[in-house]
């Protein structure tokens, strides 16, 4: 489970929002997404490989390809 480096609540992660956090990170460029606290409000920084543990099981090995 992923808690708020703030406050310590649980930051809700679905599949759902981690593919679609994965997704938003491969277009943009992005080496981490940023995640709201429901709590606290303030903004925590979610690392690529946080995200692939709540990932899609199909989702991981898509975007886990070196990038050219």
């Amino acid at each position: 489970m992923i808690r708020c480096a703030y406050c310590g609540a649980p930051l809700p992660i679905s599949r759902k929002l981690a593919a679609q956090a994965l997704q938003v990170m491969d277009e943009e460029g992005l080496q981490h997404f940023d995640l709201p606290c429901p709590r606290c409000r303030k903004i925590n920084k979610l690392p690529r490989q946080a995200l692939l543990r709540y990932a899609p099981r199909g989702q991981q090995s898509d975007t886990t390809k070196p990038q050219t």
